[in-house]
C-alpha cells in the first residue's frame, strides 16, 4: 500500500487523491517501437515563434486549463479546501497531464477494492463502481472490471473514470472518460510497479483559464522505489491528439507514433534557498504535429527539464526541435522566468537569430 500523496506529487501542483491506494502505472500495447514521422515543417524566422510555442506546449505546457480537471472524486470533493492550501503552477505540461490522468485511472479503481477490504465488505461482483458528487455540481463514476474477481487490480482488469458535467469548483467543467487495461501489477512494502494501456475518449475540461480535449491511447509504465517515483509512456500507431485553448494560445497538437516521455519525482529534493521540497524531471523524444505550424517537427530534450514544486516554470532544461532539411530550433531554460530561443534554419551549425523571452510568451 502506498499513500496517495505520492501520486499527487508526481505532477506538481495538482491536488491529492485523499486515500491510501495500491500503486500501479501503465504501459502495454502503445507500440513504443513505432517509427517516428519525419519533419515536414521548414524552420524560418517567420515561423520560429509558432514552432517554439507548439513544441513547448507539447512538452511543457497544456496551459493552466489542466487545473480544470478534477481528476478524481476525492479531489473534486476536496478541491474547495485544498485550493487555498496548494499553490497552482503556471506550467501545466501536456505530458505531465497525461501522466497524472493515467495514474488516476489505475489508482482510483484500486482504491475502491482497497476500501472494501478495509471495511470488510464482501463482493461477488466482477465490476465494482463508485459514483461521487463533484464539489460544485455533476459527478464522477469510477469503475474496476475485476475480471478475475480477486478483489484487487491485476493483469487483465480494466479501470475507468467517467466525468459527467463534473465541476470541482464553479466554472471548471469536465466531461468524457479514460480507461486503463492492466497488463502487469506488482506491489511490495516499499516499492511498486505496473503496466497498462490507457485510452482517452473525448476527455474535456473547460474553465475561465482555457480548455483542453484529449483523444487517443498510449502505453504507460510506472515504478516506485522508496519515495521516488518514475514513469514512462509511449504513443502507439494511431497517435494521440489534444486541443488546447487559452486566452493567449489556441492549437491542436498531435503526439505522433513512437512519441515517448519519461518523468521522475523526488518529494524530498530541496531547491536552493527554499524550504519547499519536491522535484520533477522530464525528458521527451518524438514527433509532433500542430495546426499552428501546418506540419510535423521532431522534438527532444538534450538536457532534461527540471522543475521544483515551488517553480512556476522549469529552471533547467533544453528542448531541441528539428525541422525539414535538418533545420534546428533550440529552446533553452535561462531561469524560472526566461527562456532562450535560437534558430539555425539551414542546419549549418550557425544560429541566425537568438532571443530571450519570458516563459509566459510560450505557454
Amino acid at each position: 500500500m502506498i499513500e496517495s500523496a505520492v501520486i499527487k506529487r508526481v505532477c506538481a501542483g495538482l491536488a491529492g487523491l485523499g486515500a491510501a491506494v495500491l500503486m500501479v502505472g501503465c504501459g502495454g500495447s502503445g507500440d513504443s517501437g513505432s517509427p517516428q514521422a519525419s519533419a515536414t515543417v521548414t524552420l524560418s524566422t517567420a515561423n520560429q515563434d509558432a514552432v517554439a510555442r507548439a513544441a513547448a506546449n507539447a512538452a511543457l505546457s497544456s496551459a493552466q486549463a489542466a487545473s480544470a480537471a478534477p481528476l478524481s472524486a476525492d479531489r473534486a470533493q476536496a478541491a474547495a479546501s485544498s485550493a487555498q492550501a496548494q499553490p497552482q503552477t503556471n506550467a501545466r505540461s501536456l505530458t505531465r497531464l497525461l501522466f497524472e490522468l493515467a495514474l488516476q485511472a489505475v489508482n482510483e479503481p484500486a482504491a475502491i477494492k482497497t476500501a472494501q477490504r478495509i471495511n470488510g465488505t464482501a463482493t461477488t461482483l466482477a465490476v465494482t463502481t463508485r459514483t461521487a458528487s463533484c464539489a460544485a455540481g455533476g459527478s464522477v463514476t469510477i469503475a474496476l472490471d475485476d475480471r478475475d474477481n480477486n478483489n484487487a487490480a491485476s493483469p487483465g482488469d480494466v479501470a475507468s473514470i467517467t466525468f459527467n458535467q463534473c465541476q470541482d469548483r464553479a466554472g471548471h467543467l469536465s466531461n468524457g472518460s479514460l480507461s486503463a487495461t492492466y497488463t502487469v501489477v506488482q506491489s511490495g512494502t516499499s516499492s511498486a510497479s505496473a503496466s497498462a494501456t490507457v485510452t482517452f475518449s473525448n476527455l474535456t475540461a473547460t474553465s475561465s483559464e482555457g480548455s483542453f480535449a484529449i483523444n487517443g491511447a498510449f502505453s504507460f509504465n510506472f515504478a516506485r522505489q522508496g519515495v521516488v517515483t518514475t514513469a514512462q509512456f509511449s504513443v502507439g500507431g494511431s497517435g494521440l491528439s489534444a486541443a488546447v485553448s487559452t486566452p493567449s494560445y489556441n492549437d491542436t497538437i498531435t503526439l505522433g507514433a513512437g512519441y515517448a516521455a519519461s518523468l521522475s519525482y523526488d518529494p524530498d529534493a530541496m531547491p536552493p534557498a527554499s524550504t519547499v521540497a519536491g522535484l520533477t524531471t522530464l525528458a521527451i523524444n518524438g514527433s509532433i504535429s500542430a495546426a499552428s505550424i501546418g506540419g510535423t517537427v521532431v522534438i527532444s530534450t538534450p538536457a532534461a527539464f527540471k522543475q521544483y514544486d515551488i517553480d512556476a516554470f522549469p529552471r533547467e532544461g533544453q528542448l531541441q526541435v528539428r525541422g525539414a532539411n535538418n533545420g534546428l530550433l533550440l529552446v533553452t531554460t535561462q531561469s524560472t522566468t526566461i527562456v532562450r530561443i535560437q534558430l539555425d534554419a539551414n542546419g549549418d551549425g550557425t544560429f541566425e537569430t537568438t532571443k530571450d523571452v519570458p516563459w509566459s510568451v510560450l505557454i
